[in-house]
């Protein structure tokens, strides 16, 4: 099912799908990519998007649902050019297999990395999952990093050193507003230490807490876990999906810095028709 964020026909902008919209989804991507560089994971759905979509980066990732978008909780809806996906907290989501260039250490030293993500939570009193590679099954966990809104609604990366069960990670301690669309940024300058966190709503440096920070960590690993859309493999079949709407998710090989992140956010509101 196709509608408009408000329900009705949006004409502000060229509407997804249209050739003008095409077009200015083309650019948009184009210029978006300029800023983000190394990027190792896009998900940017299309209005023609069913069970797959296909990055648009160079590196191509797919990501294959749990079913047909169209049956998603609310479908595709339309935001300015673009689109966005209304997951339903229960068991919608995307995966996409694990491949080398998602992980970014070797057990001893980090690379930067950063996640960016256009999210619309429809609650806020819930664990629910942007994007992780983290299975928590437990005995047999392999985790690596896991963006997500806690309990509180803070907005939270956490990374992962295995082997050593050691954790590093920031939150904004300011919860995120339900029904409303935030930009939001988390990145990484691989220096092992959890002051190299920094978390970004709207383009403002906002990461005030340490998050879920335990042990010794030296270093991510690459394991052999997935990337998961909307939710993570959690302990006791726990897995934290997202409820409400995604429009776009970015893994890159650097850390952003908080110009970057500007430039991102008015890309973000022209093509989308916010004003963040």
């Amino acid at each position: 099912m196709i509608i408009t964020s408000s329900g009705g026909t949006s004409t502000a902008v060229p509407e997804a799908g249209t050739d003008a919209g095409d077009q200015r989804r083309a650019h948009f991507q184009s210029d978006l990519l300029d800023i983000l560089g190394d990027t190792r994971y896009f998900w940017m759905p299309a209005k023609a998007d069913t069970t797959t979509t296909t990055g648009s980066s160079r590196n191509a990732s797919t990501i294959t649902y749990s079913e047909s978008l169209a049956d998603f909780d609310s479908g595709i809806v339309t935001l300015g050019s673009g689109v966005a996906v209304d997951f339903n907290g229960s068991d919608e989501e995307g995966d996409t297999n694990d491949a080398a260039n998602l992980s970014f250490g070797d057990g001893t030293n980090d690379q930067p990395f950063s996640v960016l993500a256009l999210v619309y939570p429809d609650v806020v009193d819930t664990v629910m999952t942007i994007v992780a590679k983290s299975d928590e099954t437990s005995g047999s966990e392999l985790r690596e990093y896991w963006f997500y809104m806690d309990g509180s609604g803070y907005p939270t990366l956490e990374i992962f050193d295995e082997s050593a069960n050691a954790i590093i990670g920031r939150e904004d301690q300011t919860a995120l507003t339900a029904t409303t669309w935030t930009l939001l940024a988390g990145t990484y300058d691989g220096s092992g230490a959890v002051t190299g966190i920094n978390i970004y709503k709207d383009a403002a440096l906002v990461d005030d807490n340490n998050a879920g920070t335990t042990g010794t960590y030296v270093g991510m690993e690459n394991t052999a876990t997935k990337v998961q859309l909307a939710f993570h493999t959690g302990a006791s079949a726990a897995e934290e999906f997202w409820n409400g709407r995604l429009a776009l998710v970015a893994i890159v090989a650097k850390e952003l810095s908080a110009d970057e992140v500007w430039q991102l956010k008015k890309l973000v509101n022209g093509f989308y028709d916010l004003t963040l």
